[in-house]
């Protein structure tokens, strides 16, 4: 059975149970956070108030899940129980407060909480549970009848409300659990994948206001981590799974019962918590890092899936708007650069990814190093000042548009091989000298290169070609931030350069730890240079750290 073929809650629980036990989490994970809205907005209401219930249970449980769709190796079992079984008291609370809401302006609320809640229970036993599933295959169902209730109760208002709801909002919950289970079934990465790809629905912008808006009311610290926490994982860039273990891991269950107590909890996390850098090699997706990882790291085994015919077919119709974008840049700046005696790379650059974007149209493959060789060549030739300021700025813009959107299409079909762990935003280049930098890394890739680090095998060809490659990406950002014309483009340059030069900093250690000790002969230096990694907060750390390869 393919997910194409999901029809309903009973073709769900059948399709799940020929997945890996991971699926049903994610899936429950996803029906969890599209729901979310419905529990937050009705904490504002009297009822709710009146119990002290507030939306951290279910965050909690939703924070839970998310660790467990992404890091599944993680034993969080008991904190999944203990959370499970708070989320079931305010369950409880909002299922009593519908029953005896009926004589109240807030009945509607309350029974729009319950489904809310009944939907929670249900996908709190998929997380307990990941290969049930039956209860993964029920916090998709509970979902419809949160968002049917809640939209119904809604329209009740404006005397609008009819029986088509529950029938419209339970077939909308299955297509939603169907384009998560397509993207699963493609090996994509569901994770990072926005939950409303096209438009938002109204309901779900409606609660999410009221839910936000409620949040407002309350002392700033309150809910700052998870304003942040629920940004991220709505628009598929979740905050570091680690720190989400980590944060599930630290907190004790009395602290959970107050959310103050939890904010204050989180944010001492924060302060402490430092990402493993070590295995976020080229997080800040870029097509030229990415064109050298896959050298690096045999990409080509991870790419099976690109020949399913409906992965190609589902590329090709998310690069609709794309393909638009690129003909008007190419429209618009080659009249602007018309009469050159020679014709402008970024154009050039910007037709050639059209082409290949337009050949995907009844292919048997899609050619992945292909579309990262080419994004690679847009990318080079977008940055080039000299350039940009031949067909405008206003027109080099919308290449730049075209590119951001060509990365999202490409973290999305090209799978978690191309997610690394975390943005390296936390870099910053400071009072550090650029050219010092790119001539310590030089350094020591050469001497990784030639087999000059005591105990090290030496690299092949083509990670020594690739790893070169790396310095001179740097050695070019380097040059465009001395050339930037602007404050703005120098800082974006400058952050640019940094989260480049941290990511090059930790896949040269990855590849460190590959070339495995020869005869247990490494020096203690080096010895000592392969285990203190990833620790690094601060460019001038990476430098040294670099600098003990060869010291």
């Amino acid at each position: 059975m393919k997910a194409k073929d999901i029809k309903n809650r009973k073709t769900l629980e059948a399709w799940l149970k020929t997945r890996p036990r991971e699926d049903a989490v994610v899936i429950a994970h996803r029906a969890m956070l599209r729901a979310l809205p419905f529990w937050g907005a009705a904490m504002g209401e009297d009822w709710a108030r009146k119990g002290d219930l507030t939306a951290l249970p279910v965050l909690r449980c939703g924070l839970i899940s998310a660790v467990a769709s992404t890091l599944p190796t993680a034993d969080i079992s008991s904190a999944t129980a203990t959370a499970t079984a708070a989320y079931a008291a305010s369950y409880a609370t909002a299922a009593v407060a519908a029953s005896y809401a009926d004589a109240t302006a807030d009945a509607a609320d309350a029974d729009a909480a319950a489904a809310a809640a009944a939907y929670a229970a249900s996908y709190a036993d998929a997380t307990a549970d990941a290969a049930d599933a039956d209860a993964a295959a029920a916090a998709a169902a509970s979902y419809a009848d949160a968002t049917a209730t809640a939209d119904a109760s809604y329209a009740d208002a404006t005397a609008t409300a009819d029986a088509s709801y529950a029938a419209a909002y339970a077939t909308a919950a299955v297509a939603d659990a169907v384009a998560d289970a397509v993207l699963l079934e493609a090996e994509g990465d569901v994770m990072g994948q926005a939950l409303w790809p096209g438009a938002t629905p109204d309901w779900f912008v409606e609660g999410e206001v009221k839910m936000l808006a409620l949040w407002d009311t309350d002392p700033v610290e309150r809910w700052e981590f998870w304003r942040r926490w629920w940004a991220g994982a709505k628009a598929g860039t979740p905050i570091d799974p680690q720190l989400q273990l980590a944060i599930v891991e630290r907190i004790d269950e009395e602290t959970w019962t107050d959310p103050d107590k939890v904010a204050a909890a989180i944010a001492k996390i924060e302060r402490d918590f430092v990402p493993p850098l070590s295995e976020a090699a080229f997080s800040d997706f870029s097509f030229e890092d990415v064109h050298n990882w896959m050298v690096l790291a045999e990409f080509d085994d991870d790419l099976d899936h690109l020949r399913d015919p409906d992965v190609i077919r589902a590329f090709y119709e998310d690069c609709e708007d794309l393909r638009d974008q690129l003909q008007d840049f190419t429209d618009f700046a080659g009249d602007a650069a018309e009469g050159r005696n020679r014709p402008v790379p970024m154009v050039r650059s910007a037709d050639k990814l059209g082409q290949e974007l337009q050949r995907c149209e009844g292919a048997s493959r899609l050619r992945a190093r292909r579309f990262v060789q080419l994004g690679q060549y847009a990318e080079l030739h977008a940055a080039v000042e000299v350039d940009r300021a031949v067909v405008g700025e206003t027109n080099a813009r919308m290449l730049d548009d075209a590119l951001d959107a060509f990365r999202a299409i490409c973290r999305k079909h090209l799978g978690p091989v191309l997610r690394r762990m975390e943005p390296l935003d936390r870099f910053e280049l400071g009072d550090s000298d650029p050219a010092e930098l790119v001539r310590v890394l030089s350094v020591t890739v050469d001497a990784l290169s030639q087999a000059q680090v005591q105990g090290l095998k030496p690299l092949s060809p083509d990670a020594q070609t690739a790893l070169k490659e790396l310095v001179e990406g740097l050695e070019d950002l380097k040059s465009q931030l001395a050339e930037a014309q602007s404050d703005e483009r120098r800082s974006y340059l400058a952050k640019r350069f940094a989260r480049a030069y941290a990511g090059s900093a930790a896949t040269v250690k990855r590849l460190t730890e590959r070339m495995a000790p020869v005869a247990q002969g490494a020096s203690k230096g080096v010895d000592g240079a392969i285990k203190n990694h990833g620790r690094w907060t601060k460019i001038a750390e990476i430098l040294d750290w670099l600098s003990s390869f060869v010291s």
